[in-house]
Protein backbone atom coordinates (compact mmCIF):
# COMPACT_ATOMS: atom_id res chain seq x y z
CA UNK A 1 0.00 0.00 0.00
CA UNK A 2 1.36 3.35 -1.01
CA UNK A 3 1.27 6.34 1.30
CA UNK A 4 1.40 9.95 0.31
CA UNK A 5 4.56 11.75 1.18
CA UNK A 6 3.96 14.88 3.16
CA UNK A 7 5.46 18.10 1.91
CA UNK A 8 6.60 18.93 5.43
CA UNK A 9 9.20 16.14 5.27
CA UNK A 10 10.90 17.77 2.30
CA UNK A 11 13.32 20.57 3.16
CA UNK A 12 13.71 23.08 0.40
CA UNK A 13 17.22 23.56 -0.78
CA UNK A 14 18.06 27.24 -1.04
CA UNK A 15 20.83 28.88 -2.96
CA UNK A 16 24.30 28.49 -1.39
CA UNK A 17 25.77 31.65 0.05
CA UNK A 18 29.12 32.73 -1.23
CA UNK A 19 31.62 34.27 1.15
CA UNK A 20 31.58 38.00 1.01
CA UNK A 21 34.55 40.33 0.82
CA UNK A 22 34.78 40.65 4.62
CA UNK A 23 35.00 36.88 5.19
CA UNK A 24 37.56 36.59 2.39
CA UNK A 25 39.75 39.20 4.01
CA UNK A 26 39.36 37.50 7.39
CA UNK A 27 40.37 34.12 5.97
CA UNK A 28 43.38 35.64 4.26
CA UNK A 29 44.41 37.35 7.47
CA UNK A 30 44.09 34.08 9.42
CA UNK A 31 46.10 32.27 6.75
CA UNK A 32 48.81 34.91 6.93
CA UNK A 33 49.01 34.43 10.67
CA UNK A 34 49.51 30.70 10.28
CA UNK A 35 52.08 31.13 7.54
CA UNK A 36 55.62 31.27 9.00
CA UNK A 37 57.36 34.57 8.57
CA UNK A 38 60.34 34.14 6.27
CA UNK A 39 63.66 34.76 7.97
CA UNK A 40 65.47 37.87 6.91
CA UNK A 41 68.68 36.84 5.18
CA UNK A 42 71.84 38.11 6.78
CA UNK A 43 73.93 40.49 4.84
CA UNK A 44 77.29 39.29 3.62
CA UNK A 45 79.09 41.73 5.87
CA UNK A 46 77.17 40.70 9.00
CA UNK A 47 77.55 36.99 8.21
CA UNK A 48 81.29 37.45 7.81
CA UNK A 49 81.43 39.29 11.14
CA UNK A 50 79.57 36.43 12.87
CA UNK A 51 81.86 33.84 11.34
CA UNK A 52 84.95 35.77 12.33
CA UNK A 53 83.62 36.25 15.86
CA UNK A 54 82.90 32.51 16.19
CA UNK A 55 86.37 31.61 14.91
CA UNK A 56 88.12 34.08 17.20
CA UNK A 57 86.08 32.88 20.20
CA UNK A 58 86.89 29.23 19.47
CA UNK A 59 90.59 29.93 19.01
CA UNK A 60 90.68 32.05 22.14
CA UNK A 61 89.14 29.16 24.08
CA UNK A 62 91.84 26.86 22.75
CA UNK A 63 94.52 29.35 23.79
CA UNK A 64 93.11 29.53 27.32
CA UNK A 65 92.93 25.72 27.48
CA UNK A 66 96.56 25.48 26.31
CA UNK A 67 97.66 27.98 28.95
CA UNK A 68 95.93 26.09 31.76
CA UNK A 69 97.26 22.77 30.41
CA UNK A 70 100.81 24.15 30.24
CA UNK A 71 100.66 25.28 33.87
CA UNK A 72 99.26 21.91 34.99
CA UNK A 73 101.81 19.89 33.01
CA UNK A 74 104.67 21.98 34.40
CA UNK A 75 103.52 21.37 37.96
CA UNK A 76 103.00 17.63 37.44
CA UNK A 77 106.33 17.31 35.60
CA UNK A 78 108.19 18.93 38.52
CA UNK A 79 106.51 16.53 40.98
CA UNK A 80 107.44 13.54 38.79
CA UNK A 81 111.05 14.74 38.48
CA UNK A 82 111.25 15.13 42.26
CA UNK A 83 109.90 11.60 42.74
CA UNK A 84 112.33 10.19 40.18
CA UNK A 85 115.28 11.83 41.96
CA UNK A 86 114.23 10.40 45.34
CA UNK A 87 113.81 6.89 43.92
CA UNK A 88 117.20 7.01 42.19
CA UNK A 89 118.84 8.10 45.44
CA UNK A 90 117.08 5.35 47.40
CA UNK A 91 118.22 2.69 44.93
CA UNK A 92 121.76 4.03 44.85
CA UNK A 93 122.10 4.03 48.66
CA UNK A 94 119.88 0.97 49.23
CA UNK A 95 117.81 2.94 51.73
CA UNK A 96 114.11 3.08 52.52
CA UNK A 97 114.19 6.22 54.67
CA UNK A 98 112.44 8.29 51.97
CA UNK A 99 109.82 5.66 51.03
CA UNK A 100 107.02 7.53 52.85
CA UNK A 101 107.86 10.73 51.00
CA UNK A 102 107.96 8.83 47.71
CA UNK A 103 104.52 7.37 48.33
CA UNK A 104 103.16 10.81 49.25
CA UNK A 105 104.47 12.28 45.97
CA UNK A 106 102.93 9.40 44.01
CA UNK A 107 99.58 10.04 45.70
CA UNK A 108 99.79 13.74 44.81
CA UNK A 109 100.38 12.78 41.18
CA UNK A 110 97.45 10.34 41.29
CA UNK A 111 95.10 13.11 42.42
CA UNK A 112 95.41 14.60 38.91
CA UNK A 113 95.73 18.29 39.78
CA UNK A 114 94.34 20.92 37.47
CA UNK A 115 90.91 21.31 35.86
CA UNK A 116 89.36 23.20 32.99
CA UNK A 117 85.66 24.04 33.19
CA UNK A 118 85.10 21.39 35.83
CA UNK A 119 86.83 18.61 33.90
CA UNK A 120 90.26 17.15 34.79
CA UNK A 121 93.09 17.98 32.42
CA UNK A 122 94.98 14.69 32.90
CA UNK A 123 93.66 11.15 33.06
CA UNK A 124 94.93 8.29 35.19
CA UNK A 125 97.71 7.57 32.67
CA UNK A 126 99.13 11.11 32.91
CA UNK A 127 97.85 11.89 29.41
CA UNK A 128 96.51 15.33 28.54
CA UNK A 129 92.79 15.07 27.73
CA UNK A 130 91.87 16.97 24.54
CA UNK A 131 89.48 19.90 24.81
CA UNK A 132 86.51 17.84 23.54
CA UNK A 133 88.04 14.39 24.06
CA UNK A 134 87.62 11.56 26.53
CA UNK A 135 90.06 10.29 29.18
CA UNK A 136 91.80 6.95 28.94
CA UNK A 137 89.73 3.83 29.76
CA UNK A 138 90.01 2.01 33.07
CA UNK A 139 91.47 -1.47 33.41
CA UNK A 140 89.67 -4.05 35.56
CA UNK A 141 88.80 -7.70 35.88
CA UNK A 142 85.77 -9.60 37.15
CA UNK A 143 86.20 -11.02 40.64
CA UNK A 144 85.85 -14.83 40.77
CA UNK A 145 84.30 -15.15 37.29
CA UNK A 146 86.53 -17.28 34.99
CA UNK A 147 85.04 -16.38 31.63
CA UNK A 148 87.95 -17.96 29.72
CA UNK A 149 87.91 -21.26 31.64
CA UNK A 150 86.71 -24.34 29.75
CA UNK A 151 83.61 -26.11 31.10
CA UNK A 152 81.95 -29.44 30.13
CA UNK A 153 78.57 -27.87 29.26
CA UNK A 154 77.36 -24.84 27.35
CA UNK A 155 76.52 -21.75 29.36
CA UNK A 156 74.67 -18.54 28.59
CA UNK A 157 76.17 -15.72 30.65
CA UNK A 158 74.18 -12.49 30.93
CA UNK A 159 75.62 -9.17 32.05
CA UNK A 160 73.62 -6.05 32.93
CA UNK A 161 75.35 -2.69 32.43
CA UNK A 162 72.92 0.01 33.51
CA UNK A 163 70.02 -0.33 31.07
CA UNK A 164 71.92 -2.53 28.61
CA UNK A 165 72.04 -6.32 28.55
CA UNK A 166 74.88 -8.40 27.13
CA UNK A 167 74.72 -12.12 26.38
CA UNK A 168 77.68 -14.48 25.96
CA UNK A 169 77.02 -17.96 24.64
CA UNK A 170 80.09 -19.84 25.91
CA UNK A 171 80.37 -23.26 24.23
CA UNK A 172 81.37 -26.44 26.05
CA UNK A 173 84.94 -27.79 25.95
CA UNK A 174 86.12 -24.70 24.05
CA UNK A 175 89.69 -23.49 24.13
CA UNK A 176 90.74 -20.23 25.76
CA UNK A 177 91.20 -18.59 22.36
CA UNK A 178 87.67 -19.55 21.25
CA UNK A 179 86.13 -18.26 24.47
CA UNK A 180 88.16 -15.06 24.15
CA UNK A 181 86.72 -14.41 20.70
CA UNK A 182 83.15 -14.95 21.97
CA UNK A 183 83.59 -12.64 24.97
CA UNK A 184 85.32 -9.95 22.89
CA UNK A 185 82.47 -9.96 20.35
CA UNK A 186 79.85 -9.72 23.12
CA UNK A 187 81.53 -6.75 24.84
CA UNK A 188 82.13 -4.79 21.64
CA UNK A 189 78.69 -3.01 21.47
CA UNK A 190 79.31 -1.13 24.73
CA UNK A 191 82.89 -0.15 23.89
CA UNK A 192 84.60 -2.56 26.32
CA UNK A 193 87.82 -4.11 25.03
CA UNK A 194 89.17 -7.47 26.19
CA UNK A 195 92.80 -8.38 26.79
CA UNK A 196 94.31 -11.47 28.33
CA UNK A 197 97.21 -11.38 30.77
CA UNK A 198 98.47 -14.63 32.27
CA UNK A 199 95.20 -16.34 31.38
CA UNK A 200 93.06 -13.72 33.14
CA UNK A 201 90.55 -11.63 31.21
CA UNK A 202 91.10 -7.90 31.62
CA UNK A 203 88.49 -5.39 30.59
CA UNK A 204 89.24 -1.92 29.26
CA UNK A 205 86.15 0.07 30.23
CA UNK A 206 85.46 3.61 28.90
CA UNK A 207 85.79 6.24 31.58
CA UNK A 208 82.16 7.40 31.42
CA UNK A 209 80.87 3.82 31.68
CA UNK A 210 83.27 3.09 34.53
CA UNK A 211 81.89 6.02 36.51
CA UNK A 212 78.31 4.85 36.02
CA UNK A 213 79.07 1.25 37.03
CA UNK A 214 80.44 2.29 40.45
CA UNK A 215 82.73 -0.70 40.73
CA UNK A 216 80.35 -3.57 40.01
CA UNK A 217 78.15 -5.23 37.38
CA UNK A 218 75.18 -7.60 37.61
CA UNK A 219 75.62 -11.07 36.07
CA UNK A 220 73.99 -14.49 36.01
CA UNK A 221 74.81 -17.80 34.38
CA UNK A 222 73.66 -21.42 34.26
CA UNK A 223 75.78 -23.05 36.92
CA UNK A 224 79.07 -23.43 35.05
CA UNK A 225 80.91 -20.18 35.73
CA UNK A 226 78.12 -18.32 37.53
CA UNK A 227 75.23 -19.60 39.68
CA UNK A 228 71.87 -19.92 37.91
CA UNK A 229 68.90 -17.85 38.92
CA UNK A 230 68.84 -14.23 40.00
CA UNK A 231 71.32 -11.57 39.01
CA UNK A 232 74.31 -11.33 41.28
CA UNK A 233 76.51 -8.27 41.84
CA UNK A 234 80.05 -8.97 40.64
CA UNK A 235 82.79 -6.68 41.84
CA UNK A 236 85.16 -5.06 39.35
CA UNK A 237 88.76 -5.20 40.55
CA UNK A 238 90.63 -2.24 39.10
CA UNK A 239 94.08 -2.92 37.69
CA UNK A 240 96.51 -0.03 37.28
CA UNK A 241 98.29 0.82 34.06
CA UNK A 242 102.07 1.16 34.33
CA UNK A 243 101.69 4.93 33.81
CA UNK A 244 99.19 5.19 36.67
CA UNK A 245 100.95 6.46 39.85
CA UNK A 246 98.53 4.47 42.01
CA UNK A 247 100.32 1.29 40.96
CA UNK A 248 103.80 2.42 42.04
CA UNK A 249 105.21 0.94 45.24
CA UNK A 250 108.25 1.92 47.34
CA UNK A 251 108.19 -0.35 50.41
CA UNK A 252 111.32 -2.25 49.31
CA UNK A 253 114.33 -1.71 47.10
CA UNK A 254 113.00 -4.25 44.59
CA UNK A 255 109.72 -2.34 44.30
CA UNK A 256 111.70 0.87 43.78
CA UNK A 257 113.62 -0.78 40.94
CA UNK A 258 110.36 -1.91 39.36
CA UNK A 259 108.77 1.54 39.72
CA UNK A 260 111.75 3.57 38.49
CA UNK A 261 111.36 2.76 34.74
CA UNK A 262 107.66 3.61 35.00
CA UNK A 263 108.43 6.97 36.60
CA UNK A 264 111.09 7.73 33.98
CA UNK A 265 108.63 6.94 31.21
CA UNK A 266 106.00 9.26 32.73
CA UNK A 267 108.56 12.06 33.15
CA UNK A 268 109.54 11.79 29.47
CA UNK A 269 105.88 11.65 28.44
CA UNK A 270 105.02 14.77 30.45
CA UNK A 271 107.98 16.61 28.92
CA UNK A 272 106.80 15.74 25.40
CA UNK A 273 103.27 16.88 26.15
CA UNK A 274 104.55 20.11 27.68
CA UNK A 275 106.61 20.90 24.58
CA UNK A 276 103.69 20.09 22.31
CA UNK A 277 101.31 22.28 24.34
CA UNK A 278 103.71 25.22 24.23
CA UNK A 279 103.97 24.86 20.45
CA UNK A 280 100.20 24.71 20.02
CA UNK A 281 99.77 27.71 22.28
CA UNK A 282 102.28 29.77 20.28
CA UNK A 283 100.63 28.77 17.00
CA UNK A 284 97.13 29.66 18.19
CA UNK A 285 98.33 32.97 19.62
CA UNK A 286 99.93 33.80 16.28
CA UNK A 287 96.65 33.00 14.52
CA UNK A 288 94.73 35.30 16.84
CA UNK A 289 97.24 38.09 16.21
CA UNK A 290 97.05 37.71 12.45
CA UNK A 291 95.44 40.27 10.17
CA UNK A 292 92.22 38.25 9.94
CA UNK A 293 92.01 37.23 13.58
CA UNK A 294 92.93 40.39 15.49
CA UNK A 295 95.41 43.24 15.85
CA UNK A 296 99.17 43.08 15.78
CA UNK A 297 101.06 44.72 18.62
CA UNK A 298 102.12 47.73 16.52
CA UNK A 299 98.48 48.30 15.53
CA UNK A 300 97.09 48.53 19.05
CA UNK A 301 98.31 52.10 19.75
CA UNK A 302 96.96 53.55 16.51
CA UNK A 303 93.58 51.85 17.01
CA UNK A 304 93.36 53.18 20.56
CA UNK A 305 94.06 56.70 19.33
CA UNK A 306 91.31 56.44 16.72
CA UNK A 307 88.94 55.13 19.38
CA UNK A 308 89.84 58.03 21.65
CA UNK A 309 88.95 60.50 18.87
CA UNK A 310 85.60 58.86 18.32
CA UNK A 311 84.82 58.90 22.04
CA UNK A 312 85.82 62.55 22.42
CA UNK A 313 82.76 64.64 23.46
CA UNK A 314 83.74 67.30 20.93
CA UNK A 315 83.18 64.79 18.15
CA UNK A 316 79.39 64.90 18.56
CA UNK A 317 79.46 68.71 18.46
CA UNK A 318 81.42 68.71 15.21
CA UNK A 319 79.10 66.09 13.72
CA UNK A 320 75.99 68.14 14.56
CA UNK A 321 77.48 71.34 13.09
CA UNK A 322 78.24 69.47 9.89
CA UNK A 323 74.70 68.06 9.68
CA UNK A 324 73.19 71.51 10.31
CA UNK A 325 75.30 73.00 7.54
CA UNK A 326 74.31 70.28 5.09
CA UNK A 327 70.59 70.68 5.93
CA UNK A 328 70.80 74.49 5.94
CA UNK A 329 69.04 74.49 9.32
CA UNK A 330 69.36 76.92 12.18
CA UNK A 331 70.10 76.08 15.80
CA UNK A 332 66.50 76.57 16.87
CA UNK A 333 65.20 74.31 14.09
CA UNK A 334 67.65 71.55 15.04
CA UNK A 335 66.77 71.90 18.75
CA UNK A 336 63.05 71.59 17.99
CA UNK A 337 63.74 68.39 16.03
CA UNK A 338 65.72 66.91 18.89
CA UNK A 339 63.15 67.72 21.55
Amino acid sequence: MLTRVSDSLLTPVGPQQRPGPASTVASKTEGDRRRPTPATPLSRHRLRCYQQWERVTREHQQVVYAQVAEATLSRVWRLACQLQKLVEQGIAHQQLSQSAKMQALAERLAQIPGQYRGRPLLDVRMTLIPLNGEPAPRLCQLKSVPLLASRPRDELVEMKLGEQWLQMGLPANASSAELEAVVRQALMPVGIELSVEQGVARLSVPSALWTSLQGQVAMRGQGQRLPAGELRPIRLLERFHWQDPRGWRFTSVDEMKQSLPKIQGVVAKLARQLTMTQGVQAQMQQTLNSADGGLMEHEVDSQLQRLQVLLNPGGFHQRMKSLMAQANASRNQTQSLLY
